[in-house]
């Protein structure tokens, strides 16, 4: 589904990725992980048109992405950003209509609200508030609820546990494993290193804008020495 070959980015002088190829396949959950300053959120935001990239080829579906970020959409591509970036002065209904903008099948985007309705009751309770008001939890629920009205066939989340308490850490990713579940395809960058491990089924491990090693989620996380090394304790 997804394939990124030789990707290279930089920050003026920076090098944030030196050469980078991974792959996504339909319907897999795949983990970024590394620390601080590896290039994950710099990979995430070229793959979505965020940042462009100084070499290499990113391509969706067999074909290459145009790197404009509407177009990554239309393709079938969410980002959920880092820090949520919810527009807090819009009501959680039209923070929701506004991840389907790109859409022009309004039964659809009706179908896609009760659904996730379904799937986060919580914003469903709360059409009516502002985002801005809603819990740092309630506001992480809202931007994948947000992100999954693009009807994405693959979706990037960037830190999504980042913030929240264990309780809701859980909440989210057996909602992102329901959303896996039922077909998508998701690629996630997370500083929950165990949690992450345990609910992807194949990692990369990126240090210094490379990728150190990448193989199944069971095999890594049984590497002490790996996870030492470039996780953390």
């Amino acid at each position: 589904m997804l394939r990124v070959e030789n990707l290279h980015a930089s920050y003026g002088g920076i090098k944030a990725l030196r050469g980078i190829s991974l792959e996504v396949g339909d319907h897999e959950f795949v983990a970024v992980l590394g620390p601080n300053g590896a290039g994950k959120s710099t990979l995430l935001k070229c793959i979505s048109g965020l940042h462009h990239p100084s070499d290499g080829t990113i391509s969706f579906d067999g074909n290459r992405l145009s790197g404009v970020p509407h177009k990554v959409v239309e393709s079938g591509i969410a980002l959920v950003p880092e820090g949520r970036q919810i527009l807090p002065g819009l009501t959680v209904l039209e923070n929701l209509r506004v991840g389907a903008f790109t859409r022009k099948d309004r039964l659809g985007v009706k179908q896609d609200l009760n659904m996730v309705f379904e799937l986060f009751p919580i914003l469903g309770q709360r059409q009516t508030q502002l985002g801005g008001l809603l819990s740092g939890g309630e506001q992480q629920m809202l931007a994948v609820a947000r992100g999954l009205m693009s009807r994405p066939k693959l979706m990037l989340l960037d830190e999504p546990s980042l913030g929240l308490a264990p309780i809701i850490v859980n909440q989210v990713f057996d909602i992102l494993q329901k959303i896996n579940h039922s077909g998508t395809a998701i690629l996630i960058v997370e500083q929950n290193v165990y949690k992450a491990l345990s609910m992807a089924e194949r990692a990369y491990i990126l240090s210094t804008g490379t990728i150190e090693k990448s193989g199944a989620c069971s095999d890594l996380r049984h590497d002490d020495q790996l996870v030492h090394a470039y996780l953390g304790k």
